[in-house]
């Protein structure tokens, strides 16, 4: 989902933007804050919110992305009520949508970041009237599906009416007991009215500003109250060194699949097959599991983060540890695949 200027169905492909280095030349893997309170603060929180563009240069660029759509548009992600450009099936209409998130947004989200480079832009779109987004969480889009993405959701033109506009719950970034996929429920599905009223905060947002956050966080946005196309920029960073893959379903498990740098969603999304160039490396055991209310708010409390190693629904659920279903992250490994696995995850970031 990087992007460029060609028109091909694995585009979403742009010119590697990197940015940061390490002077000792160890792996950069991880993308992290310049700023030590902002990468505190992601760590502690799962988010960073902050003014990246001038009121006035923010809807300079929502005039210049709603000229692309004089029309208006349509949800083409009708559970969520919103248009994606990055899922658009005119693959022209969406590189030139993408190409300006990636030419006039992106370079000032990666000048926060060090050890990062930019996996995908693009534009997201509430028409007027259209309801609020249910929380979420994004697929994994790395080699290691539990390594530290962050995302960017940059409004651009008038906030909706009323408090509120991106909603989030604060810590969640901490747990992913699933691994989403196009196909998959969520893990909260039972109480997710609660997660929302209970566990969500809002922020309200001017235009310019931005919520920066790890990907895996619970998120959503509120309805667009306004007459007016509510238009926002997303970004998405990932390591610098690190492999792009998709991770997708295979019998009882998942198959993690090198995507060579070029993410290929739209193809798998519209016809159910893997792009040629993808290529399976690694299998991983399917831990995916339902979780109550009481073990999601443990969960959050715990504040220990889920690995391939390691899941922490068997600290606050005996009996999954007790059946050898996760590992230990600071010792040995129970399950065996997930060590290997780790391992090869390693050797495989270190590639160029």
């Amino acid at each position: 989902m990087n992007h460029g200027r060609g028109c091909r169905d694995d585009l979403l492909v742009t010119p590697v933007m990197a940015v940061g280095g390490d002077e000792s030349g160890t792996a950069r893997n991880v993308p992290r804050f310049a700023d030590r309170d902002q990468e505190r603060a992601i760590v502690r929180d799962g988010y960073v919110v902050v003014r990246l563009l001038s009121e006035e240069r923010a809807r300079a660029i929502a005039r210049e992305i709603a000229a692309l759509y004089p029309d208006g548009v349509v949800a083409n992600q009708p559970q969520s009520n919103w248009y994606l450009g990055l899922i658009d099936p005119d693959r022209d209409l969406a590189i030139r949508s993408a190409r300006l998130v990636w030419d006039d947004v992106a370079p000032c989200l990666a000048a926060l970041l060090v050890d990062a480079r930019c996996h995908y832009t693009s534009v997201a779109i509430k028409a007027p009237g259209a309801a609020a987004t249910p929380m979420h969480q994004h697929w994994p889009s790395t080699i290691d599906p539990f390594a530290r993405r962050i995302g960017c959701w940059v409004l651009l033109s008038e906030a909706c009416q009323g408090p509120g506009l991106f909603r989030l719950v604060p810590r969640s970034h901490q747990l992913l007991p699933f691994i989403r996929h196009a196909g998959s429920g969520d893990y909260f599905e039972a109480f997710s009215d609660r997660v929302r009223a209970d566990h969500a905060i809002d922020i309200a947002l001017r235009p310019g500003e931005a919520v920066m956050f790890e990907d895996s966080i619970l998120h959503g946005t509120r309805g667009n109250r306004s007459p007016t196309m509510r238009i926002a920029a997303i970004a998405n960073f990932i390591g610098a060194d690190m492999r792009t893959a998709a991770v997708l379903p295979d019998g009882d498990g998942f198959a993690v699949v090198d995507t060579n740098r070029r993410d290929g969603m739209a193809h798998y999304l519209r016809t159910g097959m893997w792009p040629e160039q993808w290529r399976r490396v690694a299998t991983l055991p399917n831990r995916n599991r339902p979780v109550t209310e009481a073990e999601f708010v443990k969960l959050l409390a715990l504040g220990r983060k889920a690995s391939l190693d390691f899941d922490p629904l068997s600290l606050v659920r005996p009996d999954r540890a007790a059946a050898g279903e996760a590992g230990d992250s600071e010792g040995d490994d129970q399950s065996g695949n997930c060590g290997t696995l780790s391992r090869l995850v390693a050797r495989l970031t270190r590639w160029r």
